[in-house]
């Protein structure tokens, strides 16, 4: 996935209880954020720790901090004894949940190589096995004599699971990179224009269940925010019997002014080829994207861009 190249300030999580209804960020709290974000820019360049996991058949659980949204947080790699044992399970639990971070969604990217025995195989599970999943149906098993691992979850935890048969002859192991990644979402500022663009995780052509993304722009005061999508497919409305809509999964756009809130949903193909443009109404701008747990889409491609007017 492409990245959105955009920035991040450390947060309160004030509207993340209030579906992006009513005021968000007050002018105290938009001030303190500005200012964060113009000193995360001039601190230097972050650079995680690295290091390594020797793994033993036990049960191990595993806290990554991704740390500043820009600068994603690597776990160097991790391998198992050579040769593995026989009889042998173990657990890791990798997790990147972040809670001054409101606004950016981290998953993670796993690659390298498995080593097992040349002993023939059924499936993956009649023999010794490496396995990913984020619980969220996305799981992949690698096996057999070598296997290249390549996988991504959109997700911030997922399991890493070892077995091996009690008779089996011992492989060489697993050699794996692991990197927490930057999904989706982040705090946008004039500085970070004057165009970017905003899209759904995508994970098997489709993006992911119970999901969300958040995005919050804050330019001038004589700066508006203008969004439109090249492409946009979010399943369908539903329609109740007095005839009223509404949409399961969407994207929605809150403006916030000293008297009113206005807030917009899209979902289905609403937005799709610049069918429709939206245009912030103030200098600040929320948007959001949520898929509940039932259907799911191809999700979005969008673009925005910073529109300076005149005095």
């Amino acid at each position: 996935m492409a990245s959105l190249g955009i920035r991040c300030g450390l947060l309160l999580c004030l509207f993340l209880t209030k579906d992006a209804e009513g005021a968000w960020l007050g002018g105290e709290a938009a001030e303190g954020l500005l200012k964060r974000n113009s000193l995360l820019q001039r601190a230097e360049q972050f650079e995680p720790e690295s290091r390594r996991y020797i793994g033993h058949c036990d049960t191990k659980n595993i806290f990554m901090n991704p740390g500043y949204s820009r600068n994603v947080w690597s776990y160097g790699y991790t391998y198992l004894q050579q040769p593995y044992l026989a009889d042998c399970y173990m657990k890791h639990v990798y997790n990147t949940k972040v809670y001054t971070d409101p606004f950016c969604k981290f998953g993670f990217q796993v690659t390298g190589v498995f080593e097992s025995h040349p002993l023939p195989y059924t499936t993956c599970f009649d023999t010794d096995y490496l396995l990913f999943n984020d619980t969220d149906g996305n799981v992949a098993t690698y096996c057999g004599y070598y296997s290249e691992i390549s996988w991504t979850t959109p997700h911030d935890e997922f399991e890493l699971i070892f077995s091996t048969k009690a008779d089996s002859p011992r492989g060489k192991g697993w050699k794996i990179t692991i990197k927490s990644i930057k999904i989706c979402g982040g705090a946008l500022y004039v500085a970070d224009g004057p165009t970017g663009a905003l899209e759904t995780p995508i994970s098997s052509g489709l993006y992911p269940n119970n999901f969300a993304c958040t995005w919050y722009f804050q330019t001038t005061e004589r700066t508006s925010v203008r969004i439109g999508c090249d492409t946009f497919s979010l399943t369908d409305p539903i329609t109740y019997p007095n005839g009223t809509t509404y949409c399961l999964d969407f994207i929605s756009f809150t403006s916030e002014s000293l008297y009113s809130t206005e807030m917009t949903r899209y979902c289905a193909d609403a937005l799709h080829d610049h069918n429709h443009v939206v245009y912030s109404s103030t200098s600040s701008l929320l948007v959001q994207f949520r898929s509940d747990d039932t259907d799911q889409d191809t999700g979005f491609v969008c673009n925005y861009e910073l529109i300076q007017h005149a005095n």
